[in-house]
């Protein structure tokens, strides 16, 4: 994922001066991704406590916030990227349509808006009750951010597709174990054996590199460039 919003900014937003918002930044690992490309002007906030605690210890600009309330967030600010990744799931429509406008009105004109949302109730298992996933977006749902007036479609992108039979798998068995062994609640993003993780990971990254459009998977990648 931090590769694809790489590549959306070097295609966008190239100036490494540029000033980008990470809406909901955990404890900093994209921005400190980023950083290591020269990206340095890049402001964070995050819900957790623990998590901007985290971020500060990195020297990181981070600061408390919450996603539904982004607006005093981005205050008078114009950014050139705004970045939300795996957190507007926790938001009802309404509340969506209202983080929309609110990014449109911290972008200057050509600003992108990059987001990653889980996408189809097929994906859904133990791991999205574990951090919370309320919702997985239908086609129905996404359409809220594809058609907004503020913003042009520049990329959309379903992923990871090479794996996504092997997720499809992994969730369905979730399912069958939640509704009939009362099975652990907990994520399935553990590392598994390096050699497996590196095998994992070099064919996502071969889908990242060569797949530009692919029309199913588990997540969908969106870029928006204010109009």
């Amino acid at each position: 994922m931090h590769k694809l919003v790489l590549e959306s900014l070097f295609k966008y937003i190239p100036d490494r001066n540029s000033n980008i918002l990470d809406a909901g930044c955990g404890s900093g690992g994209l921005i400190t991704f980023l950083n290591s490309y020269q990206y340095k002007n890049i402001k964070g906030f995050d819900l957790s406590d623990d998590a901007v605690d985290l971020s500060k210890e990195k020297k990181l600009n981070v600061v408390h916030g919450d996603i539904k309330d982004i607006e005093s967030i981005i205050s008078k600010q114009n950014f050139d990227a705004i970045i939300s990744n795996d957190t507007l799931y926790f938001l009802k429509s309404r509340e969506i349509i209202k983080f929309m406008y609110s990014c449109s009105n911290g972008l200057r004109s050509g600003g992108v808006l990059i987001l990653n949302i889980p996408v189809f109730k097929a994906f859904r298992g133990i791991h999205d009750i574990s951090v919370g996933i309320q919702k997985r977006f239908s086609r129905q749902d996404y359409n809220i951010f594809l058609s907004h007036k503020d913003f042009r479609v520049v990329r959309k992108t379903f992923w990871p597709f090479l794996l996504s039979p092997f997720i499809f798998i992994t969730r369905l068995v979730q399912r069958f174990k939640y509704g009939f062994l009362n099975p652990e609640i907990k994520s399935d993003s553990d590392l598994p054996n390096p050699l497996i993780n590196n095998f994992l990971y070099r064919i996502t990254l071969l889908e990242v590199n060569n797949i530009k459009h692919s029309i199913f998977g588990s997540s969908l990648f969106i870029v928006l460039q204010k109009k």
